[in-house]
């Protein structure tokens, strides 16, 4: 497949895979937002004549945005199957059908096997396009969006394909790098893992998203391991307990769930320290990276609990506020808002929780509501968060790691 224009130049904001991400469940998780489709738009470009649709055909399509993104995908496949319909009856622009299907490929996640279908049957519309016709972020979205089906499907190494053909245009785009590491992991290719995460890693670091910069740093540690040089293994999990302590803290509430993800990952690999420690007959170094990791992961732990339970208290605050309407307290956080430049449905308002402690700047391994002196128990093995890792098979089926990992830490 030739796409026309600069391969190597990246147009894909980070926004544009994280609803992909979001959506496939997989986090990540298809890979683009829905195209806005405007009226005639390929047909300008082109100079063929194309039948023109109602405004409101193309009206109907942009609902289908907000469907994905609050997961009514039933609603979003009713509307793009029927437009679909539509736009093959009257012969609309190839790109705009294969853009239809790429979308539906969306909303079918709870079918891969359709997905996978219709994600075909675009990039196979796409490379029938004139080079000069090919939208390069929407064959690179469906490139990513197919890799991560064929994953979900277990075909991994069709998967690879897609993430390397979708890099091969745009070699720019982490998120590519982190999907290609994952998929190699999977696959036990430690040393190209390895290379890929390292290059997400560089990527995120240059578009300034210091999180994901060292959930991928976190990712390259256990894949180095993997690929045998495990001396710049634990110079990158030393680096990534520094940078999660020291460089990363958010109070923007989308940022939590990554901020969790981060602090398992930091807790976990002092986990893995541990086993590397007791295998080199370090003991005492070893017990202290237990400890540590099981500290972090209480607190994780912990934290999650008291997570959902305030997600749960904001729905029935959301549901009683749609019944009833706003009360005094409601209408005073709203005048408050206002006053601060706000909208009273920005995130920093309706997610306040972020201003209570347990949210407060959560920074990886330090949550601050959750005090290690008062709540260590008497033996390691009575931490909550850390007692999973005595299990071996619940390791191996829950943790993407070197087989060689998972011995020493269950030697440990």
């Amino acid at each position: 497949m030739q796409i026309g224009g600069s391969p190597k130049t990246s147009h894909l904001l980070a926004g544009f895979f994280v609803l992909s991400i979001t959506l496939l469940g997989n986090d990540p998780t298809s890979l683009s937002l829905p195209l806005s489709l405007a009226p005639s738009a390929s047909a300008a470009q082109s100079g063929v004549a194309y039948e023109k649709l109602a405004d409101k055909e193309y009206e109907k399509l942009a609902e289908v945005r907000g469907l994905l993104q609050n997961q009514k995908y039933a609603a979003a496949d009713a509307i793009l199957t029927r437009s679909l319909a539509l736009w093959q009856k009257s012969d609309q622009p190839p790109g705009e059908i294969a853009t239809i299907l790429k979308d539906r490929a969306n909303a079918r996640q709870a079918s891969p096997q359709r997905a996978l279908e219709d994600l075909d049957a675009a990039l196979k519309l796409y490379a029938q396009m004139s080079a000069d016709d090919q939208p390069l972020d929407e064959v690179v979205g469906a490139m990513f969006l197919r890799g991560q089906v064929q994953q979900r499907l277990s075909h991994l190494v069709a998967a690879e394909m897609d993430f390397s053909a979708a890099l091969d245009l745009d070699d720019t785009n982490p998120f590519l790098w982190s999907a290609r590491g994952d998929n190699r992991g999977l696959q036990g290719k430690w040393s190209g893992a390895a290379e890929d995460y390292l290059a997400a890693e560089k990527s995120f670091k240059l578009i300034g998203d210091k999180i994901r910069r060292t959930l991928s740093a976190a990712d390259a540690s256990i894949a180095l391991y993997g690929s045998g040089d495990k001396t710049a293994a634990l110079l990158k999990m030393a680096q990534v307990g520094k940078q999660a302590r020291s460089d990363v803290a958010s109070n923007d509430p989308e940022n939590i769930p990554r901020l969790q993800e981060l602090a398992r990952k930091e807790a976990e690999l002092h986990l893995v320290r541990a086993g590397v420690s007791w295998g080199e007959g370090k003991k005492t170094e070893a017990a202290e990276d237990w400890a540590r990791g099981c500290i972090r992961l209480e607190g994780y732990t912990l934290d999650a609990v008291n997570r959902n339970t305030l997600r749960a208290d904001k729905q029935d605050d959301e549901a009683r506020r749609a019944m009833t309407g706003p009360n005094s307290k409601d209408k005073a956080e709203d005048a408050l808002a206002g006053l601060l430049g706000m909208t009273p449905d920005s995130n920093y308002v309706k997610d306040r929780e972020s201003d209570k402690p347990l949210w407060n700047q959560f920074v990886p391994g330090k949550a601050t509501s959750f005090d290690p002196k008062a709540a260590v128990p008497e033996h390691l093995d009575e931490f909550v968060g850390c007692r999973p890792f005595y299990d071996t098979a619940w390791v191996k089926a829950n943790r993407v790691w070197p087989s060689e990992l998972q011995v020493i830490l269950l030697l440990f």
